[in-house]
């Protein structure tokens, strides 16, 4: 993808352009300096400079994304100055710009209104859409954050926040590790650009190669390897079909510190709130995910005459169906349980019936959604 040159140059944002170019080539320059005029880094450098990485990478995936685009959960005063403030050591810009572009991202995801769509290629949702000036600013898709003070003054100073953030921790580090170049090069270059370029995997990598467990309506993927740079954002597909969910990863075995961070501020009092897809809803979309691949795959066996295809198809509707049948009867049992436990009079009659209904089916779900898997791995292709 080519950068775009009118006759004016208004279509390129050269202050972004200039700025990451500039110190891509500050970085390439001088840390084969350092490394031969140096040596290796010590390792109080090191261990500072991934401290830096982790807390803008985490102020980008727990302030910018989770809490201020997708509101999925609620920050107290201090817990939130303390995310903005990590969050101008990214250089990622303003919270309000940031969450301009991901919410028109999620509303207008893979068409041309959607800032980093992947159509346009893996490189232009890499970064190449950086270089270009906004030509479709949407006012009222911020308009909750024009009221907050807080990410107001950010937008009004963030230059200077930035600059005097980044200026402040390369010092500290710097007298810490007694190594003011180290610091420079490793805490601040070479930080911003893994942290740079492992956000910008969300929207590209994580939009190109990975799994569609949940959702193949969008482009969005899940990419394991990603959640490794990320602090947890490469349960992309997750995101994309459950953007109101806190968390990413959700299965217990699934990489996402975020979600246990964001869990430990609740804890703590400094966060509350916390929102959830319902569970039926997330097999819902596995089940309903699965049955589309399957019956895809079995559609396209050759091998097997139209009859006996025919015959598989009408046996995995029966199987899918007898599966949403279950989870929403389960769903309403859940629901009148808890109804009922938080009733002043409980009706301990009907919720010792409800506790063995919901026992029985969750025991028979288990069961079928185990057949449902074998099923499924029987004939995808």
């Amino acid at each position: 993808m080519k950068l775009k040159f009118s006759k004016t140059n208004r279509d390129i944002d050269w202050s972004v352009l200039l700025f990451i170019g500039f110190y891509h080539i500050l970085l390439f320059a001088l840390l084969p300096i350092y490394l031969i005029k140096v040596g290796a880094p010590s390792l109080s450098l090191i261990l500072s400079s991934f401290v830096l990485y982790a807390a803008s990478g985490l102020a980008i995936t727990v302030g910018y994304h989770r809490f201020y685009s997708h509101k999925t959960f609620k920050l107290n005063p201090v817990a939130e100055f303390l995310a903005i403030s990590a969050g101008n050591l990214t250089a990622a810009g303003t919270v309000l710009d940031w969450v301009h572009d991901h919410r028109l991202h999620h509303k207008f995801v893979d068409t041309d209104r959607d800032p980093y769509n992947i159509n346009k290629g893996f490189w232009w949702a890499h970064f190449i859409w950086l270089f270009h000036r906004r030509s479709n600013w949407d006012q009222n898709i911020i308009k909750d954050l024009a009221k907050n003070k807080l990410v107001m003054f950010q937008q009004r100073f963030y230059v200077g926040l930035m600059l005097g953030t980044n200026i402040a921790v390369v010092l500290l580090v710097g007298w810490l590790s007694g190594d003011y170049p180290g610091a420079f090069v490793f805490a601040f270059l070479l930080r911003m650009f893994f942290g740079h370029h492992c956000m910008f995997f969300i929207n590209s990598l994580a939009h190109f190669s990975g799994s569609k467990p949940y959702s193949t309506e969008h482009t969005a993927v899940n990419n394991w390897f990603i959640s490794f740079l990320t602090f947890g954002e490469g349960y992309h597909n997750f995101h994309h079909t459950f953007a109101y969910d806190y968390r990413n990863g959700v299965r217990w075995y699934q990489f996402d510190p975020s979600k246990i961070i964001i869990w430990c501020l609740e804890k703590l009092g400094l966060a509350s709130d916390l929102k959830r897809a319902k569970k039926y809803r997330i097999l819902l979309s596995l089940i309903r995910e699965d049955e589309k691949l399957l019956l895809k795959s079995i559609l396209r066996m050759k091998n097997l005459t139209l009859e006996k295809r025919l015959r598989l198809v009408e046996e995995a509707r029966s199987m899918s169906s007898g599966l949403y049948q279950q989870i929403q009867e389960l769903n309403h049992c859940l629901k009148e349980y808890w109804g009922l436990k938080k009733e002043e009079i409980e009706d301990q009659i009907r919720i010792g019936e409800l506790e063995e209904l919901i026992t029985k089916l969750t025991r028979q779900f288990k069961d079928e959604f185990k057949e449902w898997g074998q099923f499924c791995n029987s004939y995808a292709t």
